[in-house]
């Protein structure tokens, strides 16, 4: 009985054949895939911020009470949305503590903001131009944490 001898050359053509085999062009699968991924959570946050832009200019014109809180509702959305996002990555980079802590700090920030808007809201609503000043602010920091 006689065994058939290895051919080692199959062996190392077959798994580099393997490791191109998962590439497209001169980029992996997975660039690619993050890539994509990255290009569809921006558009998503520039819709985002334009519907926060329209949201605002309505609370502009007519400041009631329910488009307050709709404002307030999309604004914590973005924050949901931006910081997932945030944290996913920075987890996968393993980054320095410095970047998030200011995310932190940031979210806290536009969080006071928001319950200082709705106490003047409720309190007094003849100040008007400290409120919509406050929405300006708000966009600020949403958009800092944004780039």
């Amino acid at each position: 009985m006689r065994i058939q001898e290895v051919n080692t050359g199959k062996l190392m053509t077959t798994s580099i054949e393997e490791k191109n085999k998962y590439s497209i062009g001169n980029q992996r699968f997975d660039e690619l895939v993050e890539k994509e991924s990255k290009q569809i959570r921006d558009d998503r946050l520039n819709e985002m911020l334009l519907d926060l832009d329209n949201i605002s200019q309505k609370l502009k014109q007519n400041l009631t009470l329910e488009n307050l809180l709709l404002y307030k509702k999309k604004v914590r959305q973005f924050l949901q949305d931006t910081t997932s996002r945030m944290f996913r990555r920075e987890k996968r980079e393993y980054t320095d503590l410095t970047g998030r802590k200011r995310i932190y700090t940031l979210i806290e920030k536009i969080n006071a903001r928001l319950e200082e808007m709705t106490k003047e809201f409720i309190q007094d609503n003849s100040k008007n131009i400290d409120l919509l000043k406050m929405i300006d602010d708000i966009r600020g920091m949403l958009i800092d944490m944004y780039l």
